[in-house]
């Protein structure tokens, strides 16, 4: 119904009635406005409406009340189009989309700053991040290289398991399944979009503080996507801003480089036995690897010990924290998990601090990180690292298998 006969509605449905105490013509004239309104089909034409009701006599205000409440019903209507969209629609509308480029930033107390550059094809992802390292991730598994092209991780991709881009982005929020949102209407609407608010669920809330979606008003498909987060590591928010107009990448774009799959350092590890030291080969600047392998959990998720994550160097809470997201893996997953305690030897001689905050699952590799500028000569020294545990014919005794990358200050 336009807003027109919405008011002429209204007027039918009125309490006043038309006769000697309001002037027929004077009604008789904002109804002439309105017809003339409707033919114009703009917003200024209710000016026109709005004269003939002010150069009324002050004895027909009963008559203007009825023509100004209408048109406030009318621009409420105007205003608010859009705000019966369900979430569900606009997740509809996302599983019909196959190719976007994207930008992802980061705003923490350290300001905004560009985390990468993105482009999604085929079910297929490789991102350009602001260091010149690239990520490939072929829906199943995700790899990536610093700028010389030296693989410098190799993990299970967050696309397994037909998991959308948007809904990773979104931290599972624009999902078809997620029955909790669906019915989630938008908290604004404005001439071009429309935007919808998130509260984190009950797992999230320790370090996910609520998520906003933008989304095209005409189009239904996502603008930007913001992530509001307090955790261990910080506050601050992820932004997601997503561009539909670049031209489609070829297939070949999403191809990662052809690199060896031979590890740099292996060996059999014993569950909670000694320490072992392995040589590594084919890696400059890495001489051997210390691994001790010494926790080992195969029970329930729901008595997941969310102390399983220890270490000296870190407070109980921020130890909590990430004994808590293993323990979302580990649901996810399944058993058994392990935990590794990693450090390294450069060729100079010099140890690294030791990782004690890595778990793995067999089979799988998990990029981990140790290093920065605490090395007795003071340099920036960061070693990237893959382990990787493959189980033997004994059930406490595994092949531990590392690949590595020293970044120095150069790179």
């Amino acid at each position: 119904m336009s807003s027109v006969k919405e008011i002429k509605r209204l007027f039918a449905k009125s309490c006043i009635t038309l006769g000697s105490k309001i002037d027929d013509r004077i009604m008789g004239d904002a109804l002439k406005a309105l017809d003339e309104s409707e033919r114009a089909g703009s917003i200024w034409s209710w000016l026109n409406l709005w004269r003939v009701i002010m150069n009324s006599r002050i004895t027909k205000l009963a008559a203007a009340a009825v023509i100004i409440a209408a048109i406030f019903v009318s621009f409420d209507q105007l205003n608010t189009n859009g705000s019966s969209i369900a979430w569900a629609k606009i997740t509809r509308r996302i599983a019909q989309v196959d190719y976007v480029h994207f930008y992802e930033l980061r705003c923490d107390q350290n300001g905004l700053v560009a985390v990468c550059e993105g482009w999604h094809a085929h079910g297929k992802t490789m991102k350009l991040n602001t260091f010149g390292g690239t990520s490939y991730d072929d829906g199943q598994i995700e790899q990536e290289y610093d700028r010389h092209n030296v693989r410098t991780g190799k993990g299970r991709s967050e696309l397994a398991d037909g998991r959308t881009l948007f809904e990773v982005m979104s931290k599972g929020l624009l999902s078809t399944d997620n029955d909790q949102f669906n019915q989630q209407k938008p908290i604004n609407v404005g001439g071009d979009f429309l935007v919808y608010r998130f509260e984190p669920s009950e797992e999230q809330r320790d370090w996910l503080k609520g998520t906003s979606v933008t989304v095209g008003r005409n189009s239904l498909l996502p603008v930007q996507i913001k992530t509001y987060y307090d955790a261990f590591y910080g506050k601050g928010y992820e932004l997601v801003i997503f561009d539909y107009e670049e031209a489609q990448k070829p297939m070949e774009f999403f191809k990662p480089p052809t690199v060896s799959e031979a590890p740099h350092g292996k060996n059999r590890i014993v569950l909670d036995g000694e320490v072992v030291r392995m040589e590594i080969k084919d890696s400059p600047g890495i001489k051997e690897a210390i691994v001790h392998l010494h926790d080992k959990y195969d029970g329930p998720s729901k008595q997941f010990p969310l102390d399983y994550i220890r270490s000296d160097r870190h407070g109980p809470e921020f130890c909590r924290g990430v004994s808590e997201r293993v323990r979302e893996q580990y649901e996810e997953k399944g058993g058994p998990v392990f935990r590794l305690k990693v450090s390294f030897v450069t060729n100079e001689g010099y140890e690294s601090a030791t990782n004690d905050l890595i778990t793995v699952w067999l089979n799988e590799g998990t990029r981990c990180g140790v290093g920065d500028y605490n090395w007795p000569d003071g340099k920036y020294r960061n070693i990237v690292f893959t382990p990787v545990l493959k189980p033997t014919d004994k059930e406490d005794t595994f092949i531990i298998e590392i690949s590595c990358w020293l970044r120095t200050g150069e790179d």
